[in-house]
């Protein structure tokens, strides 16, 4: 923002998500629980925020991997601590298990996302991208690296027990093999 030729990205993304963030501020605001809405609406800023962080200081290619490699490195500790959680009971709540249809589970793996499926939605974002670095890795270790983070993350969806997760990811590999063929 300082440097002299700094000019601030605005495009359709970023107008629909200021509108999105309007539209959000008026419904906390006329909501009959706004104390508990603005909060909410708090979340959301900071989710667009980063947005135009990234797409206002990523100008490059390799910025942008290196980027996506910091995410799929945070997410490797992320799943892997999903994993070890499940295993060794670690932090276990009952909260998030559906008695009535699934009686014999006894824990749903969340690692630090506090919900299972928010922890599946975050390994939908991190798979496809561990699994496009494993293909594309030119070093043995590089390519060892990122088949354990995708396994490590797949084993972790499986433990999240997130059903619609597993739907997703399902799709998002028939995606991903369409294209890469």
């Amino acid at each position: 923002v300082t440097a002299k030729n700094f000019r601030f990205r605005l495009e359709g993304v970023g107008c629909g998500l200021g509108l999105f963030l309007i539209f959000m501020i008026v419904s906390s605001i006329l909501s009959f629980a706004p104390i508990k809405s603005l909060p909410v609406w708090g979340m959301y800023l900071i989710f667009v925020g980063f947005y135009f962080v990234i797409i206002n200081t990523v100008e490059t290619k390799k910025q942008l991997y290196s980027a996506l490699k910091l995410f799929v490195i945070a997410g490797f500790f992320v799943s892997l601590y999903g994993v070890m959680q499940y295993i060794f009971k670690w932090d276990t709540s009952n909260a998030w298990i559906d008695e009535d249809m699934f009686s014999s589970a006894t824990m749903r793996a969340y690692s630090t996302m506090e919900n299972p499926n928010v922890l599946g939605e975050f390994l939908l974002l991190l798979i496809p991208l561990a699994s496009v670095f494993m293909i594309k890795a030119n070093k043995a270790c590089e390519k060892l690296f990122y088949a354990a983070v995708f396994c490590v993350s797949v084993l972790c969806m499986v433990f999240t027990q997130s059903r619609g997760c597993w739907i997703g990811l399902m799709l998002s590999a028939v995606i991903f093999i369409t294209f890469y063929n």
